[in-house]
């Protein structure tokens, strides 16, 4: 059975290496993840995990871009976990927002007065859905991937004031307008 490389291309796909893209996450995060990985790469993830199973080297020899090539298995994965919709609605996020370098709108969320009560920086952050635990959510604020009205977060236990507006951002892709209730 071949062992199926990480998104960096060098060691099997694993969570704790930080190379994994999983089956729960966000359909746009994986489209991104899928995006990342090099063409080289994409070849062998194309024979393991399409059902298709493209000859990859037949495909870029007949002119065509190796970005869409990626975004067809992108779309295909994508597909498998999340459904067509979810597949072409992280297609659009993709194109518009890497390729046409457009700005897109964050998600609004609103959380009741009951929910804000004792909300902190990592809580939110997994109560919105950017991360699957709490843990997972104190790993993103270590690493500095998570802002809060663009500043970087870094005390996951830092209490946010309800009522307010903020503007949560998770790495490049994961922004939502949050409104909590007082």
């Amino acid at each position: 059975m071949p062992l199926l490389e990480g998104t960096d291309g060098e060691k099997k796909m694993s969570k704790s290496l930080g190379n994994a893209i999983g089956i729960a996450d966000d359909p746009r995060e994986s489209f991104g993840r899928l995006m990342s990985i090099s063409d080289e790469l994409m070849g062998r993830w194309a024979r393991l995990l399409s059902e298709a199973t493209p000859d990859i080297k037949a495909v870029l020899a007949s002119g065509r871009h190796p970005m869409d090539a990626k975004k067809d298995l992108a779309a295909e994965i994508v597909t498998r976990f999340h459904g067509v919709e979810a597949a072409v609605a992280a297609r659009h996020h993709f194109e518009e927002r890497f390729q046409a370098r457009r700005s897109f709108e964050p998600d609004q969320v609103t959380i009741t007065a009951a929910d804000a009560a004792g909300l902190t920086v990592a809580k939110l952050v997994v109560h919105i859905g950017f991360a699957a635990s709490g843990g997972a959510a104190k790993r993103l604020i270590a690493q500095g991937a998570v802002k809060v009205d663009g500043t970087t977060a870094n005390d996951p236990n830092a209490s946010l004031e309800a009522p307010g507006d903020l503007l949560l951002a998770v790495g490049k892709r994961r922004l939502a307008q949050v409104h909590l209730e007082g």
